[in-house]
C-alpha cells in the first residue's frame, strides 16, 4: 500500500476514532443530564398534581365546613375535617418530594385543622370567623404552592427540552460522522424509548394493581401484615391494629409486638406452623388463634400468609387477619344448643324409659288378677266385665310398648336380633291375632305366602311380627269394608336374598300431602284420625326404624278413599336347619314341650312388689305347685341356701340386692353337680338385659306382665326333664 495513502488513511482512522469517541462521551453526558432533568420534570409534576390535589381538597372542605355552619350538621363538620386530613397528607407529600415549594403551606394546612377541631359550628362566634380566614388563608398558600410547582414544571421540563435537542444535534453530528454511529445511536434511542415505554406501562400497572388491592382489602375488612425475614421488621397495616383497638402508632414494627398480644396457649401453635410453611414442610399457612384486645378481651383471628422467596431464600411473610369473633360465638352458641337439644333428648328418653319400666309393673298386678279372675267361676255379664277389662290392659300394654321402642330407638339401644324362625308361623301367628277383629268388623283377612320358600330364615322374629302387627293392625282398623291382603315374596339385591312383605287395603287411604310425613313420630294421617280411630301416632315411626334397624327399606302407597298399600324390604338368609319356634320367638329361652305337669314343684318367688307376689304366686300356685315368697336378693339367697327348689323366679330389680347379684352368689355357692334353675322376672326384657341374666348364671327370662300362659310355658321344660330324666 502507498506510504502516503497509509498515513492519510491512519489519519482519517485516528480522526474517526476520535469522533467516535467523543460522540459517545457527548451523547452520554446529554442523556444522564436528560435523565436528571426527566426526574425532576417527574417530581414537579408530582407535586405540582399534590398542590392541585391539596387545593382542591381545601376547597372541599371548606365548603363542608359552611354547610355544617349553615345546618348545624356535625357529619358534615367531621366530612370538612376528612377532606383537610387529605390535604395534610398530600401536603406531607409535597414536603417529602420538595421541600423548597411546601413553604408554609404543611403549617397552614395544621393549624387550620387544628382550629376546625377547636371551632364551633356557630357562624356568629369569633372562632368561626376565624375558622373563614384561615380556609382563606390555606387555600391561598395551596394556589400559591401549586403556583410554583407549575412554574417549577414548565422550567424542569423547558431545561429538559433544551438538553433534549442538544441530545438531537449530538446524534446528528453522530451521524455525520459515520452512518454506522447513526445506525448504533438510532438503535439505542429507540431501545431507551422502548424500554421507558415499557417502565412506564408497567408502572401504571403497578399503581392500578396496588389501587384495586387497596380497594380489596378495604372491602374485605381484612388487616394486612408484612414480616421481612432478612430484617425482622413488621408492618402491622391500620386495619390489623384497629381488630385490636390500637392505632398504627401505638404498635411496634417487629414479631415481638405479635408475641405480646397472642394468646399463650396459641403462641408456640403458630410459631410452628410458621416454621413449618417457611422450611416447606407445609405447603399452606391458615391458622386460627386469639389476640388480646387493647380493653383486655380476647379476639379470635384466622390467619392466611404467602411466602415470598429470593433465589430460593425466604425473604417476606405476607399474610391477613380476619376477625372471626363473632362466627365463633355462633359456632359455639350453635354447639351449646346442640348439646343442649342432645341432653332434652337423653332426658325425654330415659324418662320414657323409666316410666314405661314403671308402668309395666303395676300392669303386672292388674293382667294377672285379671286373667286368675277368668279362671273362677263368673256369670256372663262378669265375665263379659272381666274380658273388656282385659282387652284394655292388653290395649294399653301395647302403647306402654311402643313408648318404650320408641325411646330406646331415639336412644340406639335397641338391638337386633339373628337367629333362625319359621316366617310362615310368624305371619300366620300375627293374622290370627288379629282375625277376630276383621270379622267384627265384616272385612276379610287374607294372606299370600305361595312365593315364600318352605324353609328357616334367619333374623328377629319377635321385631318382625312387631311389625307385620302395627301395619295389618293400622290396615284393619283404617278399613271399614272390603279387605285386607298380607302378601310376602322374595326379591334379590347384589347376590343378597331379600324378603318382601305387602300389606293392601281397601281403607280410607291418606291425603298425598300428609305421606311425607306419615313416618314421624306422633303423627297422624289428619286430626280426625286420633277421634274416629284412637293411636299414639308411634307405630309407623317404630316400624320405620325397626325397618332401619334390620337394614330394609319402607314405604306406602296411597290414595284417598281407595285404599293403602304399605310395604317394606329386608335382607335375610335362607336356612335348612329346624327350630323350635318357641325358642326363637318366645320371652323364654328354654325349648317349649308338649308334656304335661306330672307333679308339684318347690318354686320360689321373689318379688318386692306385694302385688307382682300375688300374682306370680296364685299362677303357679293354680297351675298345682307350691311356692315361697321373698322380698330381694339377698332373702333369695339365703332361702336357696337352706331349701332347694326345683325353680327360682327373679325379680332383676329389688331393694337392697338386686337379682343379677343374686343369682351370681348362688352359682358361687353351688357343687358341682347342683344346679337351681333361676328364671329372670324383668319389665325391660331388651336384648342387653337378658344377656346381662345369662351372664349372671340364669336359665331364661319372663318379660312383665306374667300371665298363665308365659308361666306355663316356662314350667314345661322343668316338668318335661323330671319325667323323662335322660332328656
Amino acid at each position: 500500500m502507498n506510504p502516503s495513502l497509509t498515513k492519510y488513511f491512519a489519519t482519517g482512522l485516528i480522526l474517526f476514532t476520535t469522533l467516535l469517541v467523543f460522540g459517545y462521551l457527548r451523547t452520554d453526558a446529554h442523556y444522564s443530564e436528560h435523565l436528571t432533568y426527566n426526574e425532576q420534570t417527574i417530581q414537579m409534576n408530582n407535586a405540582l398534581w399534590q398542590a392541585f390535589s391539596v387545593t382542591l381538597s381545601t376547597q372541599k372542605a371548606e365548603q363542608a365546613y359552611l354547610l355544617a355552619v349553615e345546618h348545624q350538621d356535625q357529619r358534615q363538620l367531621n366530612e370538612a375535617l376528612s377532606y383537610l386530613q387529605q390535604s395534610l397528607e398530600f401536603s406531607d407529600l409535597i414536603a417529602q418530594t420538595s421541600p423548597a415549594l411546601a413553604g408554609n403551606l404543611v403549617g397552614q394546612i395544621a393549624d387550620l385543622q387544628e382550629s376546625l377541631r377547636r371551632g364551633g359550628l356557630d357562624i356568629e362566634d369569633p372562632a368561626a370567623t376565624r375558622i373563614a380566614e384561615d380556609f382563606s388563608a390555606a387555600i391561598q398558600a395551596a394556589e400559591t404552592s401549586a403556583s410554583l410547582a407549575r412554574t417549577s414544571f414548565e422550567e424542569s421540563f423547558r431545561l429538559s427540552r433544551t438538553i433534549e435537542y442538544q441530545l438531537q444535534s449530538t446524534y446528528e453530528l453522530a451521524v455525520a460522522v459515520s452512518s454506522l454511529l447513526i445506525v448504533v445511536i438510532g438503535w439505542l434511542f429507540w431501545r431507551q424509548r422502548q424500554l421507558n415505554g415499557e417502565l412506564s406501562r408497567n408502572q401504571n400497572q403497578l399503581s392500578a394493581s396496588e389501587q384495586r388491592f387497596s380497594l380489596a382489602m378495604r372491602g374485605a375488612n381484612d388487616g394486612l401484615w408484612d414480616w421481612d425475614l432478612t430484617t425482622d421488621n413488621v408492618y402491622y397495616s391500620p386495619r390489623w391494629c384497629e381488630m385490636l383497638g390500637y392505632r398504627q402508632d401505638e404498635l411496634g414494627t417487629t414479631l415481638e409486638t405479635w408475641g405480646n398480644l397472642v394468646h399463650p396457649d396459641d403462641e408456640t401453635r403458630a410459631l410452628k406452623m410458621v416454621d413449618d410453611y417457611v422450611q416447606g414442610t407445609i405447603d399452606s399457612f391458615e391458622i386460627e388463634f386469639r389476640m388480646r384486645h387493647k380493653d383486655g378481651h380476647w379476639v379470635d383471628l384466622l390467619s392466611r400468609a404467602f411466602l415470598h422467596r429470593k433465589d430460593d431464600t425466604p425473604v417476606r411473610l405476607v399474610g391477613t387477619h380476619v376477625d372471626i369473633s363473632e362466627h365463633k360465638r355462633i359456632q359455639l352458641e350453635l354447639e351449646q344448643a346442640r348439646e343442649k337439644a342432645e341432653a332434652a333428648s337423653r332426658s325425654k328418653s330415659d324418662f320414657l324409659a323409666t316410666m314405661s319400666h314403671e308402668i309395666r309393673t303395676p300392669m303386672n298386678g292388674v293382667t294377672g288378677m285379671i286373667s286368675l279372675l277368668l279362671d273362677t267361676r263368673l256369670n256372663s255379664e262378669q265375665r263379659e266385665f272381666a274380658t273388656v277389662i282385659q282387652e284394655s290392659a292388653q290395649a294399653l300394654l301395647l302403647i306402654i310398648n311402643d313408648v318404650l321402642d320408641f325411646s330406646r330407638l331415639e336412644q340406639g339401644h335397641l338391638n337386633i336380633e339373628s337367629i333362625p324362625f319359621n316366617l310362615h308361623h310368624t305371619v300366620s301367628s300375627v293374622i290370627a291375632l288379629l282375625k277376630s277383629q276383621a270379622l267384627n268388623k265384616g272385612i276379610a283377612l287374607s294372606t299370600d305366602l305361595s312365593q315364600l320358600p318352605d324353609q328357616q330364615i334367619t333374623g328377629d322374629p319377635g321385631r318382625v311380627r312387631q311389625i307385620l302387627m302395627n301395619l295389618i293392625g293400622n290396615a284393619v282398623k283404617f278399613t271399614d269394608s272390603g279387605e285386607v291382603s298380607v302378601t310376602v315374596s322374595t326379591l334379590q339385591r347384589n347376590n343378597q336374598a331379600w324378603l318382601r312383605f305387602e300389606i293392601q287395603d281397601s281403607g280410607i287411604g291418606i291425603p298425598e300431602e300428609n305421606i311425607p310425613q306419615l313416618f314421624e313420630s306422633f303423627v297422624q294421617a289428619d286430626s280426625s284420625i286420633t277421634r274416629n280411630y284412637g293411636g299414639s301416632g308411634l307405630g309407623l315411626a317404630i316400624s320405620k326404624g325397626l325397618v332401619g334397624a334390620m337394614g330394609g327399606e319402607i314405604g306406602v302407597q296411597s290414595q284417598l278413599n281407595t285404599g293403602s298399600l304399605f310395604w317394606f324390604e329386608v335382607p335375610t338368609t335362607f336356612v335348612a336347619t329346624a327350630v323350635s319356634e318357641a325358642a326363637c320367638e318366645g320371652n323364654f329361652t328354654v325349648p317349649d314341650f308338649d308334656a304335661e305337669q306330672p307333679g308339684a314343684l318347690e318354686i320360689l318367688i321373689v318379688e318386692d312388689n306385694v302385688t307382682n307376689q300375688m300374682v306370680i304366686s296364685k299362677l303357679v300356685q293354680n297351675l298345682g305347685h307350691r311356692t315361697d315368697i321373698v322380698s330381694d336378693g339377698q332373702e333369695a339367697v339365703d332361702a336357696v341356701s337352706q331349701k332347694r327348689y326345683d325353680l327360682v323366679y327373679m325379680d332383676v330389680r329389688m331393694p337392697r340386692m338386686d337379682g343379677i347379684t343374686a343369682c351370681t352368689l348362688i352359682r358361687a355357692h353351688e357343687g358341682e353337680h347342683e344346679h337351681t334353675p333361676i328364671i329372670a322376672l324383668t319389665a325391660n326384657a331388651t336384648s342387653d338385659d337378658v344377656q346381662a341374666c345369662l351372664a349372671a348364671g340364669m336359665d331364661g327370662f319372663l318379660s312383665k306382665p306374667v300371665n298363665k300362659d308365659k308361666v306355663q310355658g316356662s314350667l314345661r321344660h322343668l316338668t318335661a326333664s323330671r319325667s323323662n330324666p335322660t332328656a
